[in-house]
């Protein structure tokens, strides 16, 4: 069954016509053998692609039936709100019905996230004095060894996300050298972890055929089976598993 289609109620609607019961089984995911049971994909905003691919994630899924009320993972219309952790780690807050597909454009717009952040630190002279410190734990430093763990106490610490940086900009100095300096910092901070520099790609032709091939290996398609719908692929049961891998990365690094 695909709930796709689904949008808002009309307020004079039937009351009960609005709590329409979903099995929680039934992720709402249209025909993967029928391209036309996706409806019009060349009306969709990047906003509803973007959540065709998250709503598919399995860790997302689990998040919202975990934090929904019993009666929200039935409900057509509700959503969990108030939840940094989805907001955090899937960009929404609140997180809508993944069992969902047409939400109000307004739920399907994402937590906005540049990646760039900035704090203005004041300063804030500390409770109890580095002496006063040392005395307490018995510890005789130097004065050098001392100065410097002052300077160690007076930073601010920031919680960042694994995947976040803190560069510290001096505003005494010139900005555009130390963005220079930061921008190269960053490329090579990026590519030690994703080994190489990532960079926007929108490939919106080839998205329709990634929703289809993950919905088809979710209802227990075979590589052989799947590979008939990867067009411009020599359609071997090898590619479809490649582009199951591309349609899977997406779902997790959707490009802004």
């Amino acid at each position: 069954m695909s709930l796709g289609l689904w949008g808002g109620v009309p307020d004079d609607e039937d009351e009960s016509a609005r709590y329409r019961s979903i099995d929680p089984s039934d992720w709402g995911l249209p025909n993967w053998q029928d391209q036309c049971s996706y409806g019009d994909t060349k009306q969709w905003g990047k906003d509803r692609w973007r959540w065709e691919f998250f709503r598919r994630r399995t860790d997302l899924r689990e998040h919202f039936d975990e934090w929904a009320h019993p009666t929200e993972i039935h409900n057509c219309f509700d959503q969990v709100y108030g939840d940094e952790i989805a907001g955090n780690k899937f960009g929404y807050n609140p997180l809508p019905n993944p069992r969902i597909s047409d939400h109000e454009q307004s739920l399907l717009k994402p937590k906005e996230d540049d990646g760039v952040s900035g704090y203005f630190v004041g300063y804030q002279k500390p409770t109890a004095t580095v002496s006063n410190l040392l005395k307490w734990a018995k510890v005789t430093l130097s004065s050098q060894q001392e100065d410097r763990l002052r300077e160690y106490l007076e930073c601010m610490f920031v919680h960042l996300f694994q995947k976040a940086m803190l560069i510290e900009f001096n505003l005494d100095k010139p900005i555009e050298s130390q963005l220079a300096q930061a921008k190269e910092l960053l490329l090579v901070s990026q590519k030690e972890r994703h080994k190489k520099p990532l960079e926007r790609r929108k490939m919106r032709g080839k998205w329709l055929t990634y929703l289809r091939v993950l919905d088809a290996r979710e209802a227990g398609a075979s590589w052989g089976q799947i590979a008939c719908i990867c067009s411009n692929t020599n359609q071997t049961p090898q590619t479809a598993r490649d582009t199951w891998r591309q349609a899977t990365a997406l779902c997790f690094n959707f490009p802004v």
